[in-house]
């Protein structure tokens, strides 16, 4: 779950690609109602760490991860 959102297009909703690392490569992800899901998985995801959303070569936003589960 990501909190504090800032978007710079509206919320997206469905299927984006995100970063959780600055050096990490995108990977698909889906994102609704504030809740970013990898169906593939991610690794050292934490808790405070930024997560960046992406469609394309688009920077849709991104907010802090408040919970992984």
């Amino acid at each position: 779950k990501l909190a504090d959102c800032n978007w710079i297009v509206e919320e997206p909703c469905g299927k984006v690609e995100a970063k959780v690392r600055s050096v990490s490569r995108l990977l698909p992800a889906f994102f609704k109602n504030g809740v970013l899901s990898f169906p593939d998985g991610v690794s050292a995801a934490a808790r405070g760490q930024s997560a960046v959303l992406y469609r394309d070569d688009e920077v849709l936003g991104g907010g802090l991860i408040a919970e992984v589960t």
